[in-house]
């Protein structure tokens, strides 16, 4: 906005002011959803005052996930549920373990290369 004034500011828990935000009008319920910016989720969480070592949005140190890593379909991409026991690729459908059992053995060890799990094929 040129020439006008700014917005007023916002008083967030009573001791820091931040810039009010804008929201978007649901056409379909007719209700305002408001959106903050990072900037403005950082200024109301008072972060320069929270201890190093503890984890926030502006760490990039984090401790490993708990969950296992999720296994993918080395032909397909898709969620894989089954492991061919000769070739070792993950496979998600019958089709795919078609394909997978019809590779040459550079094809297979390319692919497994690309998962980084690369096996000899016996």
């Amino acid at each position: 906005r040129r020439g006008g004034s700014a917005p007023p500011l916002a008083t967030v828990d009573g001791n820091l002011a931040v810039k009010r935000a804008r929201g978007v009008t649901d056409v379909s319920s007719g209700r305002t959803r408001v959106f903050k910016s990072l900037k403005q989720l950082l200024w109301a969480e008072n972060f320069e005052y929270v201890p190093i070592d503890v984890q926030t949005y502006q760490s990039i140190e984090a401790p490993p996930s708990v969950k296992p890593a999720k296994k993918y379909c080395d032909i397909t991409g898709f969620p894989a549920h089954y492991l061919d026991p000769k070739t070792k690729l993950r496979f998600a459908s019958p089709e795919a373990f078609r394909v997978v059992r019809g590779l040459h053995d550079y094809q297979v060890q390319e692919y497994l290369a690309l998962r980084k799990a690369e096996t000899r094929i016996k």
